[in-house]
């Protein structure tokens, strides 16, 4: 592994994973499962909007597609294109921060997307396997793995092979900003000039290189860096495919992923893992041999799924010493149970009887406190009420159980 990748994994398991993974088990019961479209779309071309500068310059050409080719908005991409009421097919999410006004058009996201971004779109919700860097959520679903790359760009692109699409015309994906503070490697743009860029995007960019050996992909985009062996063309004239029909009514099959009691057995072993490791310490401090309480951590799914990579992955940043001391490692461990822990007990989740996901609730310590959403048995959400140390503050949103918003309600 290189100093960029290193880099750029060590960002993906800040804080220890435990936002992302926050997200994961509030999020993984609410969508239908998207491996249900895999080679819907065989031979469709596809369009993958992404947010760069030069995206503004293909609207006109955007606005000719039609129901030509399936066109993918992603991220910070679909603001613009909405407020160009540019139709789109799909939209993808992998950024909590995305905000767009396409709320009735079908979502493909992966559980670690916001929460409540996620309980905010009120269309079709389709949800993406992992990409393989947290084995918890792994082991939570059996959604079969996705390598979504390092951006939304990315990510709407694999999407886009797995439906079957073909070929797969890129536009706004320009993976460098001018001037930007996150810009720290050197590349070159389509014109040959030295440009900067950050390292995620440097990694977008290996990553469409290598994906277009495999799938057919056509570089569209007016700017930006250079995507060696992709080749450069406009966008061209779509022959029209009856594609919104045929969207509806795959997306109408998906089936919804079903209730799981694994969260359950997670808090368990979660637990147990606590209590494994204060005997793991207190029999270091006594000079005990720990043999047992080691044999007992290695058998824990939390260890097994979380702990364990955790420690691979920050041991050469911790370890105060050539070699890391089992005391080290241990107090790592507990460290990181107590906080996994912590976290857990802020989110309560409420099933119906049918054992369909009721509400997600945050509390600090007893009281609310963050994001409260409810749920209707179908699965469709009810309500989102924010509340600030026990009581709402901001807007409270309703929904009726069709989906459409009922009505909004201002505190604090």
């Amino acid at each position: 592994m290189d100093s960029l990748e290193e880099h750029l994994l060590l960002a993906t398991y800040r804080d220890f994973g435990i936002p992302e993974l926050m997200n994961v088990f509030t999020n993984f019961e609410k969508g239908q499962r998207a491996d249900a479209l895999v080679g819907k779309f065989e031979g469709v071309p596809a369009i993958i909007c992404g947010a760069g500068p030069s995206l503004k310059k293909k609207f006109p050409a955007l606005k000719k597609v039609g129901d030509g080719a399936l066109v993918f908005g992603g991220g910070s991409a679909l603001k613009p294109l909405s407020e160009a009421n540019i139709p789109i097919h799909f939209a993808a999410a992998v950024d909590p921060d995305a905000c767009h006004n396409y709320l009735k058009v079908p979502l493909f996201y992966q559980n670690r997307v916001s929460a409540t971004f996620l309980s905010l779109h009120q269309g079709p919700k389709l949800c993406v396997g992992d990409s393989g860097a947290f084995p918890l959520e792994e082991w939570l679903t059996d959604l079969p793995q996705c390598d979504a790359g390092w951006n939304v760009s990315t990510f709407a692109a694999a999407v886009a092979a797995a439906l079957g699409c073909f070929p797969i015309y890129l536009v706004g994906v320009d993976l460098c900003r001018v001037g930007s503070r996150k810009s720290l490697i050197s590349s070159t743009d389509q014109e040959g000039n030295s440009v900067m860029t950050s390292p995620d995007f440097f990694m977008a960019k290996k990553w469409f290189e290598a994906f277009a050996k495999k799938v057919p992909c056509i570089n569209s985009s007016e700017g930006g860096l250079e995507l060696e062996g992709i080749a450069h063309k406009p966008l061209p004239l779509f022959k029209p495919l009856r594609l919104q029909e045929k969207v509806k009514e795959v997306v109408a099959e998906a089936p919804f992923n079903p209730p799981s009691n694994k969260l359950q057995i997670l808090d368990q072993s979660v637990c147990q893992t606590g209590d494994i490791l204060d005997n793991y310490l207190k029999a270091l401090e006594e000079n005990q041999n720990p043999v047992l309480h080691d044999y007992e951590l290695g058998e824990e799914l939390f260890y097994q799924r979380h702990l364990e990579l955790l420690w691979r992955v920050w041991r050469p940043q911790l370890q105060v010493e050539e070699s890391p001391t089992k005391l080290q490692e241990v107090l790592f461990y507990q460290s990181v149970t107590k906080e996994f822990a912590k976290a857990r007990k802020q989110l309560a989740t409420r099933y119906y009887r049918s054992g369909q996901l009721y509400s997600t609730e945050l509390y600090k310590g007893s009281i609310p406190h963050g994001v409260h959403e409810y749920f209707y048995e179908d699965g469709t959400v009810r309500s989102i009420l924010p509340y600030k140390e026990g009581k709402l503050e901001g807007t409270a949103t309703l929904f009726w159980p069709d989906g459409t918003k009922k009505r909004e309600v201002h505190f604090g």
